[in-house]
């Protein structure tokens, strides 16, 4: 009895254990980083440096950029008269002691990016007032905001002022702070500055904005003359280590509005640079040991970016000392060299369930399982294959693989449930329609946290959303995204309760804290920032771009959080880039993937913001392409706009001002981004053997805008010019040159011509007075072509001739042999609709005739000769895209044999494009319609209406050999009985045909 009471108490008890383990609820932390970012990236920011430039009757001018202060904790200390270099910074703090004088009240502006002071520093600010005022509705500066700050002049041994601002942080509409006095500045040569709450009457002078001579002598002591003595208690502010302090980069400029004038100080704010992420990741780690740190990739600068190799080592580095759980490699990473990627992977937990490495020291696994606060924690990892494809990854080696996302991260997670992972993490670097997509499609998992690229909001908020289990879904979770930018850092808990079988989500608490200015940056990276940062200084008065605002149309505005003036578009900056290398390497086309912008300024753009626009790793290669592989690629890129040229115009499809012609060869520079892209993989990769390097795009801009720098310092007109043509070089600007043309020549294998009713046997023209037939014969067209902004001239030799062969005869079924000479006059271009179309007049001269004279199929007899002369005179337009020139002019046409002149019309057009992306078979229509008035009494040789229609399937075999399926038209009718019917002559063809274009200027023959 005592022993089955034992085995019941002990049974008993398992049961109540078990059931306590298995109904515990357990937290789950999870902290992650925002991505897009590495060192230099998470620099600083400097966006709203012209603001005022969209308002009305506010002028903005003698805009500079400098590095003017340095900033710690909401203390900034600043020269706003010059710069202040870190070496002058540095020397500051050894000539001991320093001297602080009486503070004074000023009222500045703080926005998201940016800190705004009138100067001289005034309580009454009328820049403050009259920008709050505008701050109306619509807003203009929504996010802007007044502050309070006392400003104090520090002085050292050698009589070197700097300013002292400190933010108060009284906000509008509030009023200031009673007593801006009741802090006692003291300071001695080996401690820290400190501060108390009393009050010391005599203080009072020297006054703010000047230091006497007594100040400097009264400096020797151990505070300001007349200070008290007082136990000080230490604040956060640290004088005696140059160190503590972070360079802020600034914009100076005169203010104007309303018959008032200041000096407007301008300062960039951190906003999470590398050491303030770093310390704040690991301060929230400290605080919860058992977090799982997660991070979203495209944290390593890129290869050979802007950053020194040094610059990119520290991040690394400083990514191996933190404690992640799982690292999902992004562009960033996945662009290392493999051996690199190889001991990265080593350094940090990878995961990426949909990229299969070619080689297996890359150590690449699906899913990573972590075991915290008694629980198994599986996470997956997935990246964006879009965003990968843009980035050339997805293509970097035959080895690699990218999966599609969802189906991958399917499969990872069906395989942690195999293993009885009840508690699973997705972390992703995706777009945010991909992460709308991998939401309603992973139903089964915890937490989906994701680096969508389109959110744009960096505020610092908390949400809790809680479950009621098991009524609601297992796992009922959206997924939490994060902004992508450098300065947002996050913290999930998940609560989880458990039964003996399930694993149910309770509630989900998610922290998103962005990294303020007053967020400590960690002491061990010290000055490493300034000093990865070092050209800053070396190059701020070394303007190796205008201001492009001076270049004349360059300006684009932009709405966002805030309205603001970018100087420069990435679009816009990338065309220029792209003009810089077509100038270079003088070339038709340069084809480049949209470049990053890391900071907007005004002013003339310094060196090292140049350089860090292009921070990528392109290289360039010189290839061939088509008119059609460009309007391959301009289709395929349709909805993403990530190609942006030089010298071709994707809107209207000109290169050099010319409309895109099919069959012509055009000598390119492309990026291996692009080459690399595998959305563009059907134009690109069978051109990529024969594709040959030309070195990166970096020093080669680079090179060139120093040139340009030297060579006319200052920006003269001359050189302004130049600028100006390198940021609108889109191709519609018309450039001089001579070409040679063969356009379809070629023979037709087969031709069958079916005349619809009783062929005209009197008109000179053998398809039209022939019976129906199965001919052999060829035609071309041989052209010599100049054009440029004021005229283009071309000369064109057109042939055509079919027979087919009797017992007793040959006959004839085509026989044409055209010579013309037209003249565009493109300086008179006419305005229609407002400039959107251009009519160019043009002048036409052509002579029609044969090879042998037709016969009269009534007669038996010969026609005469074909001779005729036509002069058309009349507008063209080139809409661009697909359809080439549409012509209307007016015919005068003299027939030589019958002495006979007669006026008319003309309407001709054409068409060509190919059937889709991925096969470049082209269809190519075109129409030349004529309709000659009647004269006198007409005879029946003569028509009044000739059109001459056409439609082919041009198949491309090699190179500009083509395969040609045709279809050729006739339309005819008579000026007099019996011939004054519509007649109709359909010409069936296939045969093979050649084309190419000669262009003597570039130097290659197609």
């Amino acid at each position: 009895m005592f022993r089955c009471k034992l085995v019941a108490t002990t049974l008993s008890c398992w049961l109540a254990l078990s059931v306590t383990a298995f109904a515990a609820q357990v937290p789950i932390d999870v902290i992650y980083t925002g991505n897009e970012g590495g060192i230099t990236g998470s620099y600083l920011a400097l966006e709203e440096v012209d603001l005022f430039a969209g308002l009305p009757d506010w002028e903005l001018s003698d805009v500079a950029l400098h590095l003017p202060a340095y900033r710690q904790g909401p203390y900034t200390l600043m020269d706003p008269d010059g710069r202040l270099t870190k070496g002058r910074f540095q020397a500051f703090f050894t000539k001991r002691p320093l001297r602080i004088g009486a503070p004074a009240t000023a009222a500045y502006g703080q926005s998201s990016y940016g800190h705004f002071l009138q100067w001289p520093p005034s309580r009454e600010s009328w820049v403050m007032a009259a920008l709050l005022a505008a701050n109306g509705e619509p807003p203009h500066f929504p996010d802007l905001d007044q502050h309070w700050a006392t400003v104090r002049p520090v002085v050292n041994a050698d009589g070197d002022r700097l300013w002292l601002v400190r933010d108060e942080g009284w906000r509008r509409p509030a009023t200031p702070p009673p007593d801006f006095q009741s802090e006692l500045w003291a300071t001695g040569v080996d401690r820290p500055m400190a501060a108390s709450d009393a009050v010391a009457a005599s203080l009072a002078a020297p006054a703010s904005d000047a230091a006497t001579a007594s100040d400097r002598s009264a400096a020797a002591s151990d505070g300001p003359a007349g200070a008290h003595a007082i136990a000080p208690r230490p604040v956060d502010l640290d004088l005696s280590d140059a160190y503590r302090w972070e360079p802020l980069l600034g914009v100076q400029g005169r203010l104007k509005h309303n018959k008032q004038e200041a000096r407007l100080i301008m300062l960039a704010r951190q906003l999470g640079t590398w050491d303030r992420r770093i310390g704040m990741l690991r301060r929230m780690v400290a605080d919860r040991p058992m977090s799982l740190l997660v991070g979203i990739g495209n944290t390593l600068d890129r290869p050979r970016s802007a950053a020194s190799d040094a610059a990119r080592k520290e991040s690394w580095e400083t990514i191996k000392t933190l404690p992640y759980a799982a690292f999902l490699p992004s562009q960033a990473e996945l662009r290392l060299p493999k051996s690199q990627l190889s001991r990265f992977s080593r350094d940090v937990p990878l995961v990426a369930a949909n990229v299969l490495a070619p080689d297996p020291e890359i150590i690449l696994p699906p899913y990573r399982i972590i075991e915290t606060q008694g629980t198994r924690v599986g996470i997956v990892g997935v990246v964006d294959r879009e965003g990968l494809r843009d980035a050339g990854v997805a293509k970097l080696d035959a080895g690699w693989k990218v999966e599609e996302p969802v189906a991958a991260a399917k499969k990872a997670v069906a395989e942690l449930r195999r293993q009885g992972i009840g508690t699973i993490i997705v972390i992703t670097d995706m777009s945010h329609a991909a992460l709308e997509l991998l939401e309603t499609k992973l139903t089964d998992v915890s937490l989906i946290v994701g680096g969508a690229k389109l959110v744009a909001t960096d505020q610092s908020f908390t949400e809790t959303v809680r479950y009621d289990w098991p009524a609601e879904a297992r796992h009922p979770i959206a997924p939490l995204t994060v902004c992508p930018r450098p300065y947002r850092v996050g913290r999930v808990r998940l609560l989880l309760d458990r039964d003996y079988r399930h694993t149910y989500l309770l509630s989900v608490n998610h922290e998103a804290r962005r990294i303020g200015d007053d967020q400590p940056g960690d002491p061990r990276l010290g000055w490493h920032v300034v000093d990865l940062h070092d050209d800053v200084e070396k190059n701020l008065d070394y303007g190796m771009l205008p201001d492009v605002r001076t270049l004349g149309g360059g300006a684009t505005m932009e709405s966002g959080d805030m309205m603001k003036w970018r100087m420069y578009s990435g679009a816009q900056w990338t065309r220029m880039a792209a003009g810089i290398v077509r100038e270079r390497l003088g070339v038709e086309v340069v084809l480049l993937p949209k470049l990053a912008m890391f900071t907007n300024v005004v002013g003339q753009i310094p060196a090292y913001m140049v350089a860090g626009w292009l921070a990528g790793d392109d290289r360039l290669y010189r290839t061939e392409l088509t008119g059609t592989q460009l309007q391959q690629l301009t289709d395929l890129d349709a909805s993403f706009h990530t190609i942006v040229g030089a010298g071709y115009d994707p809107a209207v499809a000109k290169v050099g001002g010319r409309s895109l012609t099919g069959n012509e060869r055009y000598v390119a520079i492309v990026s291996d981004r692009l080459l690399d892209n595998a959305r563009f993989a059907a134009v690109f990769d069978p051109l990529r053997k024969a594709a040959r390097p030309i070195g990166d795009l970096r020093p080669l801009v680079l090179g060139v805008l120093e040139g340009q720098r030297l060579k006319t310092p200052g920006y003269p007109d001359s050189a302004q010019a130049r600028f100006s043509r390198w940021l609108n070089d889109d191709g519609s600007a018309l450039e001089p040159r001579w070409a040679i043309s063969l356009e379809d020549v070629g023979a037709d294998a087969l031709s069958i011509q079916n005349v619809n009713q009783t062929p005209y046997s009197q008109v000179r023209n053998a398809r039209i007075n022939t019976q129906n037939n199965a001919a052999v014969g060829g035609s071309g067209k041989l052209a010599l072509n100049y054009s440029s902004e004021a005229v283009s001239w071309t000369s064109r030799i057109k042939a055509l001739y079919r027979q087919i062969g009797f017992v007793d005869k040959v006959q004839e079924t085509a026989d044409d042999l055209v010579f013309s000479s037209e003249l565009r006059l493109t300086l008179w271009r006419l305005p229609f609709e407002n400039g959107a179309v251009q009519l160019t007049p043009y002048l036409l001269a052509s002579y029609d005739t044969e090879f042998s004279p037709s016969t009269n199929a009534t007669t038996n007899m010969a026609n005469a000769l074909q001779q005729d002369f036509d002069g058309i005179a009349g507008l063209v337009v080139s809409p661009g895209g697909a359809w080439s020139d549409i012509k209307l002019g007016v015919i005068g046409r003299y027939d030589l044999q019958a002495k006979l002149f007669r006026p008319g019309l003309q309407l001709a057009t054409g068409f060509e494009r190919a059937l889709s992306n991925q096969f470049p078979i082209k269809v190519k229509v075109g129409a030349d319609l004529r309709y000659y008035m009647t004269v006198g009494t007409p005879t029946p040789d003569q028509l009044g209406f000739l059109g001459d229609l056409s439609a082919a399937l041009i198949v491309p075999i090699w190179q500009n050999l083509n395969l040609t399926l045709g279809l050729t038209g006739l339309v005819y009718r008579g000026q007099a009985a019996p011939q004054d019917s519509w007649g109709l002559s359909v010409n069936p063809t296939i045969g093979l045909s050649y084309g190419g274009v000669w262009k003597p200027q570039w130097g290659v023959l197609y």
